[in-house]
């Protein structure tokens, strides 16, 4: 079997992915400068304990979302590619399920908190429960796959910023915190809603790859490990370290979340056109072509932002921030040595290589885990920095590793 030249296949698609990426980008740093408004609002407008319990409560229903199979998005996106835009309906009907049972648990867990605990907590949990179906999100996974990258921005857009407006106009109208979680949860779960309606118009066919939902099934794992990587740093940190030095560490992190913006936005570009190569090998030769221009685009992005992040940090946070400046620095210089790994990884799941993609996640896990923690424990915010630098190197070699591996 002939393998595409890689040049005739940059000329094929580099503009429209040029394009495409500086779409998404602009919808995502909409996002993200939305994103900034809900915790600086609730800082600002509601008491460090409503603060806490909006977190709180937002941080367990997003555990909880792994009971509505979150990695059949995954599959949406890979049917609506290859042109199986029946996945849509087999995956939402499987989702549903799993966000009933996700309705009976935040309804349990919320009434016995109202019964017997924290009454506030309770009411936010019940409050929320009938509009905490995950599967109302499959309406941007299918969007990604059918390339809609413009009506897919338009929402992403929304999704942050609807319920971010939410927040305000509840803090400021002086709405007791388990009705401003209500309006936010509300706002965002209205806003998927919308996606997956224009999404649901949007069908070719009713074409259906059982394998492929399968796929996505079994990815609910790997969405699971994600989920544990987003937050398990800032758990070691706060635990080793208290909760002075985990606001420096968080801090910190913002830097890193902008790359990784950047990122998710190359991610939604770039995974619909691998996963609808006719063979891996094309795959292949796609993620070795855009491999270096993607790696040197992040180098320079993280040298800009590192030199801005005096200036950035002194201006946003203060001066009682400024030693999160050299941790940031770090972390930015973790995500772009990390960039080829999270290539790498995309191309596993583009293919369905599970094999791969199981053994690459499983070590890049548990390499956090265990490298931000001593870290932590033996240097502080910056040893924490310094071991999840580690261990993004370590996926990088790994996804190398197995890439060449049969």
């Amino acid at each position: 079997m002939n393998v595409p030249d890689a040049a005739a296949i940059v000329r094929g698609w580099r503009r429209p992915i040029v394009q495409e990426a500086a779409l998404l980008w602009s919808a995502n740093i909409i996002a993200m400068a939305a994103g900034f408004v809900v915790p600086l609002a609730l800082a600002r407008l509601a008491a460090p304990a409503d603060y806490g319990r909006f977190s709180f409560v937002t941080a367990m229903l997003a555990a909880l979302s792994i009971v509505t199979l979150p990695g059949l998005n995954l599959a949406i996106t890979q049917g609506a590619a290859r042109q199986q835009d029946g996945t849509l309906g087999v995956a939402l009907a499987s989702r549903g399920r799993g966000g009933l049972l996700m309705v009976v648990i935040v309804l349990v867990v919320g009434s016995a908190l109202v019964a017997f605990g924290d009454r506030p907590t309770g009411w936010g949990l019940l409050l929320v429960s009938p509009f905490v179906m995950g599967a109302y999100d499959s309406g941007l996974a299918f969007l990604n796959g059918l390339h809609a990258f413009k009506p897919m921005a338009l929402f992403l857009t929304a999704a942050a910023g609807v319920p971010a407006l939410a927040v305000l106009l509840l803090l400021f109208a002086g709405a007791p915190i388990p009705g401003v979680i209500a309006g936010y949860v509300l706002a965002l779960a209205a806003v998927n809603a919308a996606a997956l309606r224009h999404a649901k118009r949007l069908r070719r066919n009713d074409r259906v790859d059982a394998d492929t939902v399968r796929y996505g099934r079994r990815m609910t794992w790997i969405s699971s490990l994600g989920l544990l990587q987003f937050y398990i740093d800032r758990v070691i940190v706060g635990a080793a370290l208290g909760f002075v030095d985990l606001a420096l560490y968080s801090a910190a992190k913002l830097f890193q979340q902008g790359l990784k913006t950047a990122w998710s936005s190359i991610n939604q570009v770039l995974f619909p056109r691998l996963a609808a190569a006719s063979d891996p090998a094309r795959a292949r030769t796609m993620t070795w072509t855009t491999l270096g221009p993607i790696w040197i685009g992040f180098a320079l992005l993280a040298a800009i932002a590192a030199a801005l992040a005096p200036a950035i940090v002194a201006v946003l946070f203060g001066p009682t921030y400024l030693p999160s400046i050299t941790p940031a620095r770090v972390l930015m210089l973790a995500v772009v040595i990390g960039i080829p790994g999270a290539q790498f990884e995309m191309l596993f799941r583009a293919t369905s290589d599970e094999r791969k993609l199981y053994t690459q996640r499983l070590t890049f896990t548990a390499a956090e885990i265990l490298a931000t923690g001593a870290g932590a424990l033996w240097y502080g915010t910056l040893g924490a920095s310094v071991g999840m630098a580690i261990a993004y190197g370590l996926n990088t070699v790994m996804g190398f590793v197995l890439n060449r591996s049969r």
